[in-house]
């Protein structure tokens, strides 16, 4: 641990970015790739981050068992920029903070996308997002600095439109 008298140009922070871990996030059993998209829209970053943006330096990827494969894009004025970060091969057992290569400058009107592969090959129910390791996350914790006004943008399916699916999937024998 290091002290010092001198304070830093600017505070740091991390950002959540994701799903909202609820029992919403619904996995159906028994297939290889199954793709989840949670995004961060324009509006929040365009109220939440400073007018200059903020830096990324390091993210963190977090998903539970299920989880297979993870990727962060960046949007910008309709145009997708190079991933922030990826994992294709991610493993709950190995989760770890990668430094970037280049600090990723996020600015306000940005969208954050945050994608997430799961293999439910070996399930024979659906999983459920929730806080358990056999239940599922989908979120991403990006470093940052200065430190913005928003600490988490989390994507939630509303119980209107959940219900609205559920009713149009609903088959009858």
């Amino acid at each position: 641990v290091y002290y010092t008298a001198t304070k830093r140009q600017y505070d740091g922070a991390i950002i959540e970015v994701g799903h909202y871990f609820t029992h919403h996030l619904l996995i159906p059993p028994g297939v290889r790739d199954v793709d989840f998209q949670a995004t961060c829209p324009e509006r929040c970053t365009q109220s939440g981050l400073p007018p200059g943006g903020v830096n990324v330096i390091a993210s963190i990827l977090h998903a539970h068992t299920a989880g297979s494969a993870m990727w962060v894009e960046h949007i910008r004025n309709k145009t997708k920029l190079p991933n922030i970060d990826q994992n294709l091969n991610y493993d709950f057992n190995f989760q770890e903070m990668v430094l970037l290569r280049s600090e990723v400058t996020i600015l306000p009107g940005d969208d954050i996308r945050v994608f997430c592969r799961y293999d439910t090959s070996d399930r024979t129910a659906i999983t459920l997002g929730g806080e358990g390791t056999s239940e599922e996350m989908c979120n991403a914790f990006l470093v940052v600095y200065p430190k913005p006004d928003v600490a988490l943008c989390l994507s939630r399916i509303s119980d209107q439109a959940l219900t609205k699916f559920l009713t149009q999937a609903a088959m009858c024998a």
